[in-house]
């Protein structure tokens, strides 16, 4: 699940670099996790697990929205590397 979600993410920063549109990739991110959420947790389908699953959605999108707007607006120097460092190592934890 970890190498999946790196690949994913490596992917998008590759859509991120050709195309400058940091929202759309954290759109990508937010709605290919959550698939995989669904997918892969035994998740009960009850009203207070749908908000939480909602919430985690709103969260997502909002942190990997900070993250792809900031790699984008950063030059591709060495503060570029940290944050896609730091990015890599979100996903992997």
């Amino acid at each position: 699940m970890i190498l999946f979600k790196i690949v994913i993410l490596a992917a998008l920063i590759r859509l991120l670099v050709v195309t400058d549109k940091p929202f759309h990739c954290a759109g990508l991110y937010t709605f290919v996790s959550m698939v995989f959420t669904l997918l892969l947790k035994d998740i009960p389908f009850t009203t207070t697990y749908f908000f939480a699953f909602l919430l985690l959605a709103a969260i997502r999108l909002v942190l990997s929205g900070f993250y792809f707007y900031f790699l984008n607006r950063v030059d591709r120097g060495l503060l570029w590397w940290i944050i896609l460092a730091a990015g890599f190592f979100i996903v992997a934890v």
